[in-house]
């Protein structure tokens, strides 16, 4: 089935006295649910430029706030871009167009460095802006998670395995006590997955 749908955003958000935030000043696509995040970011800016105008909105507020949501849908559709070229997980003819035609909508230096240098932080102050929602680190993420090669290959030491492992280890059991709650049963503690789970 065919999911018709127009993107794009609008290039003033807030107009006189109205404001238009979320799926109201934009979208982008319906995969992912990136509007959650334009519309807890807008809220919040909206708020703070309130707060910064005792409570009375001037022109200059609505000017700044047009300009940061105008880069942050645009940031939005460059990270998603990024999503749609390097996705492999299926192969039908819709992800096969979508590898072959997208554009990175302005990603392409980002590609670049990681493709050269690989997942290494350096370069984000002069690549990402301070408005994208999902900053240097999201892309890179997202270039490693669907495997997108680099030239630059990192053999980490042994004692970075073991500092790695550690950490790891030290995320794994903060996950797993905060997936325990107490049993009325008794003092001990019981699995919240497990209690939640059909044969618990």
């Amino acid at each position: 089935r065919v999911v018709r749908f127009t993107s794009g955003r609008y290039e003033r958000s807030w107009v006189k006295n109205v404001l238009a935030i979320g799926n109201s000043s934009g979208f982008v696509e319906p995969l992912e649910a990136t509007s959650l995040s334009i519309i807890a970011t807008r809220c919040i800016l909206l708020a703070e430029l309130l707060l910064d105008s005792d409570l009375v909105a001037q022109p200059v507020d609505a000017k700044i706030f047009n300009t940061l949501t105008a880069r942050t849908w645009d940031g939005v559709r460059k990270f998603l871009a990024t999503h749609y070229r390097f996705n492999t997980r299926l192969d039908t003819p819709f992800w096969r167009h979508c590898r072959a035609h997208t554009d990175l909508a302005g990603a392409e230096p980002i590609v670049e460095w990681y493709q050269q240098k690989g997942p290494s932080p350096y370069a984000a102050p002069g690549l990402v802006n301070s408005s994208d929602i999902f900053g240097f680190d999201g892309y890179l993420v997202t270039l490693l998670g669907q495997s997108v090669p680099h030239q630059c290959k990192f053999e980490p030491s042994a004692q970075e395995w073991r500092k790695w492992n550690a950490a790891r280890q030290q995320y794994q059991a903060r996950a797993s006590s905060a997936m325990r709650r107490p049993d009325s049963r008794n003092s001990s503690s019981i699995s919240l997955a497990r209690s939640r789970s059909p044969s618990g």
